[in-house]
C-alpha cells in the first residue's frame, strides 16, 4: 500500500508540474469587478464599455458615453434625455412619457371614453379607449359616423366623381360614387385604366413572366403573360395570402391597424390601403414597406441574390420576386447578377499552374488551380507587382502619401496598389506661424508643427497635452501630426467637423454645433470667461448652433444657423465688430445699425485676419470691420461693419460668392474673376503691380491685359494668394521668398501661376486651400494633404524639416 500511495502523490506532483509549465501564457481566471474587462454578468468594467454608447442605450444623445459605475453597471447621469424618463422631450417627438400625459385623455383624441396609456415608444396608447358608432362623431377607429366623414369624399378615395356617404356600421358607403374606365386613373373598382396597372406585372400575379396589360373594360389583361397561376380563382392556394373575397380571416383590426375595410389585390396579396392609418399603395415608401408602387427602393433581382429579371411591389407593399430568374448557366457571365464566370468563360481569370474551372454558382472554382492572382504570392513572372496582402516592393502606407492613414489594398489584377482604403483628411487649417491641423474621417482633430506659444514660454499649441517633442529650433515641435486630446488619459476631441487656428490658439467645430478652444488665452480668445490658458480643450460659453467658425491672430468670429456674427478675444483694432475696443473673453454679438435687430444679419460665412474680419451676407455682399483697409476706398479701421464697394468706390460690391481673409482681402464673383484690395508689397493683389489698394482691383492674367477667370475657390496667406481653379488645379502669386507659391525656387509672381505636384508636374483634384504666413497647404478631392513653403518646424507633418525644394510634400498621417 505504501509503494502504491507514494506511486499515486509521484504523479499528482508531476501533472502538476504539468499543468503550471505547459503555458505561461497569463490568462483570467476569475472574474472580478474592477479588473477592467467586461466579465459575464457586468455591463461594463473601468473604462471597458463593451461598445456602448449612450444612444445605444436607448438616449437620444449620439455624441456622449456613458460612464462605468463601481459596481460594473452603466452609469447614464450624463447621456442626457430617453424615453422613459418621465418628462416629454418634444424636442424628439415624445407627445407623453410615463405617468406624463401632457393634459391629453382618450376624450381630447377624440374617443368616447376609457383609460388612455404611454406606449413604450413614448406616443400615446389609445388600446384603453372606447369609441362609439353612431354618435355622430368619428373616433379614431372609425373611418365615419353619420356625417362626418372626415373630409373625404369620393375624389379622395380614388374614384372619378360621385357622392360618399357613411354606413351604419360607422365604413364608407361608395355605392354612389362613381368611376370612369379610360380616363387613365385606376379608381377602387378598377383592376387598372390604360397604362395604370397598380405597379402589378405578369411576374406579380404569379406568372412566369411576359407583358401585363389592361384591356377596354379596365380588367386586367394577362393573355400576354407566359406560365400558369392559380391566383384570382376564389380559392386560397399555398403562397397567396388571399383570394377574391377569401381573406383568410383578416381584416385591418388583426393586420394592426385601427380599423378600415380589407381588400384582396389583383395579385392575391393583402391590400390595406383603406385600412385606417396605411400608407400602402400611396407610391411613397414608408417604413415596415419594403416597396410601394414604383417604389422599389434600391432592391433589384440581382441585389436579392436572384439573377435578373423585374422585380415588381406586390398589393401588399411587400416584394414581388416570381419576376426574377436564374440565369446562371446560359453561357454569358452577367456581371449585375453577380457572376464571375459563366460555362467555359472564365471572365478572364488566368490561373498560372494547375486547372481554374466555372462553378454551378458561376463563380470561379480555384480548387484545383495552385498559382494564381489572388493567391497571396507575388509572381513577378507573370508582371504581378502585389497580391492580396503581399503589397512586394509596394511599401508605402497611406499615411506617408498623404492621406490621415490606413493602407492600400492590391488592386484585383494584382498589377498595381487600390487606394480607395486609405482614410481621408475632412478639413484642414493652416495657422500664422508653422502650424496645421486636420480633421480625420473619425472626427478626430490631429495637429502638428510649431507647439510654443509664439512670444511667450508657454507650450501645450498642438493640444495634445504633451511638450516633449522634437526640439527644433523652435523651443518644441511636432514633425508628425499628433491627436488633439480632452484629458490626460488620452481621450481624444471627437464629433469634429471643422478647425481654424489663431497665432497661439486653436478651435474646433463639432457636430452638435459647438465650439471647443485650447491654447493661450491672455485676450479671452478661447471665449470661455476666463483668461485662463488652456492645455486642452474647453467649449466656448453660451454659443450653440454655430455652422462655421474662423480664428486668426488672437481672436474668433463664428456664424450660427439663425445667421448671426459673435465674435471673442481681442478687440485692440475693433476686429469683434460690437463698436467698442475692449477685450472679450465671451461672445460679443457684431452690431449694425442699419438692421432692425442693430446687429449684423444675414450673414452666410465669416473670416478672420490677424486683426480685421469680413461677412458674406446672403444676398453677396461683403462687409468688414477691425484694422484698415476694409474695401471702402478708405485706409481707416473701423469698430463696426462697413460695407466693401466696387472698383470705381461708386457702388456696393456685389455678386461675392467666396472671399478669403489675411493682411489683405481677396473675393470670387459669380463670374469667376477675382478681386482684392490691401497690402501689395509683393504683388499680392494680383494686379501685377505693387502699388496698395483700398478698393478692390482685378486679379489679371499674364498679359496684364484682362481679368482672371475661371476661379472656384480663393485663399490667401500674409504675402501670398492662392485659387483654385475650376479645374480643380491649384495657383499662386505674390511673395515667394520662402518658396510660399509652390512652383520651386523663390521668384515672386505678380499674377497667378500653377502650383507644382508631388510626384507629378501639377497638383490636381484640390478641393480646400489653406494659406499661413510661411507658405500654404491643399487638401485634394480623395482626402490627401500637401503642404509648401518653409518647413523648418515640422509644418508639413511629414517627419522633416525638409521644405522639399519649394514643391508640395505630403504630410504623414498616423491613423494605422
Amino acid at each position: 500500500m505504501r509503494t502504491q500511495s507514494s506511486s499515486l502523490t509521484f504523479i499528482v506532483l508531476f501533472l502538476s508540474i504539468f499543468s503550471l509549465t505547459a503555458c505561461d501564457t497569463k490568462v483570467k481566471v476569475k472574474d472580478a469587478c474592477g479588473d477592467g474587462f467586461v466579465d459575464p454578468g457586468e455591463q461594463c468594467d473601468g473604462a471597458d464599455l463593451a461598445g456602448a454608447t449612450c444612444a445605444s442605450l436607448g438616449f437620444y444623445s449620439v455624441s456622449t458615453q456613458p460612464a462605468c459605475s463601481a459596481d460594473c453597471t452603466f452609469d447614464s447621469l450624463g447621456c442626457g434625455e430617453r424615453c422613459g424618463d418621465g418628462v416629454i422631450q418634444t424636442a424628439f417627438g415624445e407627445t407623453c412619457d410615463g405617468e406624463a400625459l401632457a393634459g391629453a385623455t382618450c376624450r381630447t383624441l377624440g374617443f368616447t371614453g376609457g383609460i388612455l396609456a404611454c406606449g413604450e415608444n413614448c406616443q400615446p396608447d389609445v388600446s384603453g379607449c372606447d369609441s362609439l358608432c353612431g354618435n355622430g362623431a368619428v373616433d379614431p377607429s372609425e373611418p365615419c359616423d353619420g356625417f362626418d366623414l372626415r373630409g373625404q369624399t369620393c375624389q379622395s378615395l380614388g374614384w372619378g366623381a360621385g357622392r360618399l356617404d357613411c354606413l351604419v356600421s360607422c365604413q364608407f358607403d361608395e355605392s354612389e360614387c362613381q368611376s370612369t374606365c379610360g380616363d387613365g386613373l385606376a379608381e377602387p373598382d378598377e383592376a387598372c385604366d390604360g397604362a395604370a396597372l397598380r405597379g402589378l406585372t405578369c411576374a406579380a400575379l404569379g406568372f412566369a413572366g411576359g407583358t401585363l396589360a389592361c384591356d377596354a373594360g379596365c380588367a386586367l389583361d394577362t393573355t400576354g403573360c407566359t406560365g400558369g397561376t392559380s391566383c384570382g380563382d376564389g380559392i386560397l392556394d399555398e403562397g397567396e395570402a388571399c383570394d377574391g373575397a377569401e381573406l383568410a380571416g383578416a381584416d385591418c383590426f388583426t393586420l394592426g391597424f385601427d380599423g378600415g375595410v380589407l381588400e384582396c389585390g389583383a395579385d392575391c396579396r393583402l391590400v390595406t390601403r383603406r385600412c385606417l392609418g396605411s400608407r400602402c399603395g400611396d407610391g411613397v415608401r414608408e417604413d415596415g414597406e419594403e416597396c410601394d408602387g414604383e417604389d422599389l427602393g434600391d432592391a433589384t433581382c440581382p441585389s436579392l441574390g436572384l439573377g435578373l429579371g423585374t422585380l415588381a411591389c406586390g398589393s401588399d407593399c411587400h416584394l414581388a420576386t416570381a419576376g426574377c430568374e436564374d440565369v446562371c448557366g446560359d453561357g454569358v457571365i452577367q456581371p449585375e447578377a453577380g457572376e464571375d464566370c459563366d460555362g467555359e468563360d472564365l471572365g478572364g481569370f488566368v490561373c498560372y499552374a494547375g486547372t481554374a474551372t466555372c462553378g454551378d454558382d458561376c463563380r470561379v472554382d480555384i480548387a484545383a488551380c495552385t498559382s494564381f492572382c489572388g493567391d497571396g504570392v507575388v509572381d513577378e513572372g507573370w508582371g504581378e507587382v502585389c497580391d492580396s496582402e503581399d503589397l512586394g516592393a509596394l511599401t508605402a502606407s497611406c499615411g506617408e502619401l498623404g492621406w490621415a492613414g490606413g493602407q492600400p489594398a492590391c488592386r484585383a489584377d494584382c498589377q498595381a496598389l487600390d487606394y480607395a482604403t486609405c482614410l481621408p483628411w475632412v478639413d484642414l487649417a493652416a495657422a500664422q506661424l508653422h502650424r496645421t491641423c486636420g480633421v480625420d474621417p473619425n472626427s478626430h482633430l490631429w495637429c502638428w508643427g510649431v507647439n510654443k506659444a509664439h512670444n511667450a514660454d508657454w507650450y501645450y499649441v498642438l493640444g495634445d497635452r504633451t511638450n516633449t517633442h522634437s526640439n527644433c529650433g523652435y523651443g518644441d515641435c511636432s514633425l508628425v501630426p499628433v491627436q488633439v486630446v480632452m484629458d490626460g488619459n488620452g481621450t481624444p476631441l471627437d464629433g469634429v467637423t471643422a478647425v481654424t487656428l489663431g497665432i497661439n490658439h486653436s478651435c474646433a467645430l463639432k457636430l452638435d454645433g459647438t465650439v471647443w478652444c485650447w491654447g493661450r488665452n491672455n485676450f479671452g480668445q478661447l471665449g470661455d470667461g476666463t483668461t485662463t490658458d488652456r492645455v486642452t480643450p474647453v467649449q466656448v460659453a453660451s454659443l450653440q448652433g454655430v455652422t462655421q467658425v474662423a480664428c486668426n491672430g488672437d481672436f474668433c468670429c463664428a456664424r450660427t444657423s439663425l445667421g448671426a456674427a459673435w465674435c471673442w478675444g481681442n478687440n485692440q483694432q475693433g476686429q469683434l465688430g460690437n463698436d467698442l475696443t475692449t477685450n472679450a473673453s465671451t461672445r460679443v454679438r457684431v452690431v449694425h445699425a442699419a438692421d432692425p435687430s442693430g446687429f449684423l444679419a444675414d450673414v452666410a460665412r465669416v473670416e478672420a485676419g490677424p486683426a480685421k474680419t469680413c461677412a458674406l451676407k446672403t444676398d453677396g455682399t461683403l462687409w468688414c470691420w477691425g484694422a484698415a483697409n476694409l474695401g471702402d476706398g478708405t485706409t481707416a479701421a473701423s469698430r463696426v461693419p462697413v460695407q466693401v464697394l466696387d472698383p470705381a468706390g461708386a457702388a456696393p460690391l456685389t455678386d461675392v460668392t467666396d472671399f478669403s481673409v489675411f493682411t489683405n482681402t481677396c473675393v470670387r464673383r459669380t463670374d469667376g474673376t477675382l478681386l482684392c484690395w490691401g497690402h501689395n508689397t509683393h504683388g499680392s493683389l494680383g494686379d501685377q503691380t505693387t502699388t496698395p489698394r483700398a478698393l478692390p482691383v482685378h486679379v489679371l492674367v499674364q498679359s496684364g491685359l484682362d481679368p482672371y477667370t475661371g476661379a472656384a475657390q480663393v485663399n490667401i496667406g500674409a504675402e501670398h494668394s492662392c485659387l483654385i481653379r475650376d479645374d480643380r488645379t491649384a495657383w499662386c502669386w505674390g511673395n515667394n521668398l520662402t518658396s510660399q507659391l509652390g512652383i520651386g525656387g523663390t521668384w515672386g509672381f505678380g499674377y497667378p501661376v500653377q502650383v507644382a505636384g508631388w510626384q507629378v508636374p501639377h497638383l490636381l483634384d484640390v478641393a480646400k486651400l489653406a494659406g499661413s504666413e510661411a507658405g500654404s497647404c491643399a487638401r485634394t478631392q480623395d482626402g490627401r494633404i500637401y503642404c509648401w513653403g518653409v518647413n523648418g518646424y515640422g509644418r508639413f507633418g511629414d517627419g522633416t524639416q525638409d521644405s522639399h525644394g519649394g514643391t508640395p510634400a505630403p504630410v504623414h498621417g498616423q491613423l494605422p
